[in-house]
């Protein structure tokens, strides 16, 4: 497809997601081709990760991308090839653990902020085995994560190490250990 085409694709996905709370879009990989600076590319790959807490949410979100992307190729007169290659359920954090990491949070005096995860990584496999909850710390250059320009100072890993030792150290299981 040809690059103007792709453009409106990728910004349908940001409006989509940015008008529907609990719902992440991400166009994080493109492809062009041929990767010349002074030809139109005549094709484009893209990936779309779409997350978000609610599965039904998620799976209409899908839907409308599959649909509007369609329409976007057929009305532009691209072709368009539409492939999913990777599907998972939501991996909800527990709201026992968060509350307890938020008392934690709160023991050191740290205004809380509660952050949807949307986890698709290690964690994503925990809830169908046990309760999972995370702590998030905060990230340096402007909050670059997941990238190699990620940076956190040592007073920020002593501040998250002190309110994780609270963490467990207050911490009361759950009667139905834990599941």
């Amino acid at each position: 497809m040809r690059s103007r085409r792709q453009a409106e694709m990728v910004l349908f996905v940001e409006r989509h997601c940015e008008t529907h709370d609990g719902l992440v879009g991400t166009v994080g990989k493109l492809n062009v081709l041929p990767s010349a600076i002074n030809v139109i590319p005549q094709d484009v790959e893209l990936t779309i990760d779409v997350r978000s807490g609610d599965n039904a949410l998620r799976e209409e979100a899908v839907r409308t991308f599959d649909a509007n992307l369609r329409e976007i190729a057929r009305r532009r007169r691209v072709a368009v090839d539409i492939v999913p290659f990777y599907s998972a359920e939501a991996a909800p954090c527990d709201a026992l653990l968060q509350n307890a990491f938020a008392k934690a949070i709160a023991a050191h005096r740290i205004p809380l902020r509660r952050l949807p995860s949307g986890a698709g990584h290690d964690a994503m496999v925990f809830p169908p085995v046990c309760r999972m909850a995370m702590l998030f710390v905060r990230c340096g250059n402007n909050g670059i994560s997941h990238h190699p320009d990620e940076t956190m100072t040592a007073e920020d890993a002593e501040i998250a190490t002190s309110v994780l030792l609270h963490f467990f150290e207050h911490y009361k299981p759950a009667a139905d250990g834990g599941r």
